[in-house]
Formats: C-alpha cells, sequence, structure tokens
C-alpha cells in the first residue's frame, strides 16, 4: 500500500505554522483513510498539515459522522479502528409475534447499513446568497445482510441511526480542501471553506452541493470511494470542485464541494 507523504509544514486549515503540526489522512481513517481512493494512484495522508487546535476540530467532525450515521456498515466493512471496535452493537429486532427489542449483537451480524445525505446544487455556483440550510435527501444503502442467525429468528432487523446533514457536509469540505492541497499545494489555489470547516456550519448549502432531484445517473463503480478533482467556469465564477462518492460500490451518491478558485499565473 503506498501513500502520498506530502510535508506540508503548515495547518491547511487556519494556517499556522507553530509546532505541533500532526499528519492528516484526507479521508477519515474510519473511511478506510489508508486505502487509496478511485482515481488516485496512492493514499492520500499529508505530514505536518493540522495544528492541534484544528485537529481536535475536525476529529470531532468525524465523530459526528462516522458513528451515528455508517457505524454498523463500518463495522461489515472492517473499517473501524481496532482500538475502537466494540464487538457488540444493537440491532432492531422485530419477532414473528409481532414483539420487538433492542438486542446486543456481534458486531459482524448486524444490518450492515448506512444513511447518507444526497445534497442539492450548490448556492457558490449560483452566486446565490449564503443560507443557513444544505438541503438535501437521504439514501440509506446496505453494504451487508444481517446474520442468517438473526434473519432466522426475527422478521426484520433494523439498526438505529442519527443523520446530521451539517456536519457530514462540513466533513466532505474537510476532505476536498486536503486534495486539493495534495494538487495544488496550501499557497497554489484559493481556498473556501476554511470558515465553514472550522466555524460555520451554517453555510453548508454554499459551498456543498450535489445531484438531488436531477436526472443524472450515477455510474456503476469497482471502488468503494471516488474522489474527483475539476476545475470548472460556473455562472459565478471558475472554481475548483472536488466530487466525492463515499461508499460508491454499493450506491453511494456523488456530492461535490466548491473547495476554492485557481489562481491566475
Amino acid at each position: 500500500m503506498s501513500r502520498l507523504n506530502l510535508d506540508i509544514g503548515e495547518c491547511i486549515y487556519c494556517g499556522s505554522v507553530e509546532p505541533p503540526l500532526t499528519r492528516e489522512h484526507v479521508l477519515p481513517r474510519g473511511l478506510g483513510g489508508v486505502w487509496t481512493p478511485e482515481e488516485h494512484g496512492v493514499a492520500l495522508v499529508l505530514q505536518k498539515a493540522t495544528c492541534e487546535p484544528c485537529r481536535q476540530i475536525t476529529q470531532k467532525i468525524e465523530e459526528v459522522c462516522l458513528r451515528p450515521m455508517m457505524d454498523a456498515g463500518r463495522a461489515r466493512l472492517d473499517l473501524k479502528r481496532k482500538d475502537r471496535n466494540k464487538g457488540k452493537m444493537v440491532a432492531l429486532i422485530d419477532r414473528p409475534d409481532g414483539s420487538s427489542e433492542r438486542l446486543e449483537v456481534n458486531s459482524n451480524e448486524m444490518l450492515g447499513a448506512i444513511v447518507l445525505p444526497s445534497y442539492y446544487e450548490a448556492g457558490a455556483l449560483m452566486n446565490r446568497p449564503r443560507t443557513d440550510t444544505a438541503p438535501c435527501d437521504y439514501r440509506f444503502i446496505v453494504v451487508a445482510p444481517a446474520s442468517q442467525r438473526l434473519l432466522q429468528q426475527s422478521r426484520r432487523v433494523g439498526v438505529s441511526f442519527t443523520a446530521n446533514s451539517k456536519t457530514f457536509a462540513q466533513m466532505l469540505a474537510k476532505i476536498a480542501l486536503g486534495v486539493a492541497v495534495s494538487k495544488f499545494g496550501v499557497s497554489g489555489f484559493e481556498p473556501l471553506v476554511r470558515n465553514f470547516i472550522l466555524k460555520n456550519p451554517n453555510e453548508g448549502g454554499h459551498w456543498v452541493g450535489g445531484f438531488a432531484g436531477t436526472q443524472w445517473k450515477e455510474p456503476p463503480s469497482q471502488a468503494l470511494h471516488r474522489i474527483h478533482l475539476q476545475t470548472v467556469n460556473a455562472n459565478a465564477g471558475v472554481f475548483i470542485i472536488v466530487e466525492i462518492r463515499l461508499f460508491a460500490e454499493f450506491g453511494g451518491p456523488t456530492n461535490y464541494v466548491v473547495v476554492g478558485r485557481p489562481i491566475e499565473r
């Protein structure tokens, strides 16, 4: 497994050069950040790229997304870190007699379900005023069925979710910023999402978008995740866009982040 180990030398989120600066997995480790996403030859790991205050903020963002929204699916795909992987999880069981219960089961028996937001068009591309909402639909994905043991004794097996579309949009922006830095360097483009990631989750509808409500058909993918950077000429100007399709192999939605503007040379 190869990695892109760029030595950045400053925090990609706030620009601080004060030590200690720690490494940044562009794709969170809890999503397989040491693996190589589609369209990338190596895993994206930035060295000396995050100051401690920003690390704490982005770590919290990841925790709010990874655990409540996709814990069961990550457990079935073996994406959970071994030192944090609980051997037991709670399944919602509907019995054949009509009764229901919350049953503690082994994590490898859980229904591997995930919930992911699918956003509408980002306001920045159309130069719309910034709003406090990031409109989205939700897509429920099953990456692995419940165990035969559970299915044989149940009428239905379920998973409890808590979804936070604002924080999920911040996590996508965090990934996109790291991708742009790995491509252009910290001074090779004008970043637009730093404030959104660190301070203002209410800007999600401006910087993060997707294809919900359109007829666009997502192509099949054999990769777990797909990340694609491009420069686009939109109504509001030229932007660097990073498309992020988490769990693409299982039909995850494509969202994108308006991460920055190119710098004219």
